[in-house]
């Protein structure tokens, strides 16, 4: 089992800006794992073909971060954008994500660091039909169906999401085939 930090900043705080500095307080307080966010820019065509993408931001931290034996949770939810600024929907938006997603890893690759050494979170919580519970909705449907493509594109990426307890039974099974760890 992994000891994950979710939520711990790079932006806004007293360590942004210093990876090193991030990733020794986190592995000297036990955490194995941590929440990689914040979406690589990238531009898409409207088809979700990936144009370009830009990882200088991310790569300090992931030398860091892997250095020191921290393993990076993907936890990407910004919006996808074509090259006039137009937010991808699904399922081109998911298609768009796999194929970020894969360029991420191939750089990640090159730089000494293979898909064993992540794992991805592309939704949180599914829920459907309100907190109570209750059948999927559209969301969930669509969250399904996104991490069926994620899946497909590079399936030895574990896949996690949180499960808690307004998750209805019927939502857990219309993720679950797509879903390694809870």
């Amino acid at each position: 089992f992994q000891h994950l930090a979710f939520m711990y900043l790079t932006v806004g705080n007293a360590i942004a800006g210093k990876p090193e500095v991030a990733a020794d307080d986190l592995a000297a307080h036990g955490v194995t794992m941590f929440e990689f966010a914040g979406t690589p820019k990238a531009v898409f065509d409207k088809e979700g073909n990936l144009l370009s993408a830009d990882f200088s931001a991310h790569e300090p931290y992931l030398r860091a971060y892997l250095l020191r034996g921290l393993r990076p949770m993907i936890y990407w939810i910004d919006a996808l954008r074509t090259a006039d600024g137009e937010a991808l929907k699904h399922p081109v938006r998911s298609l768009a994500y796999a194929n970020l997603l894969r360029a991420f890893l191939k750089r990640a690759k090159e730089l000494g660091y293979g898909p064993e050494h992540f794992v991805i979170m592309p939704g949180d919580e599914p829920h459907g039909g309100g907190y109570d519970g209750g059948e999927p909705d559209e969301h969930i449907r669509q969250m399904a169906e996104s991490l069926k493509i994620i899946k497909e594109a590079v399936p030895e990426l574990p896949v996690v999401t949180t499960i808690t307890y307004y998750a209805s039974p019927p939502v857990v099974k219309t993720v679950l085939p797509y879903v390694d760890v809870f």
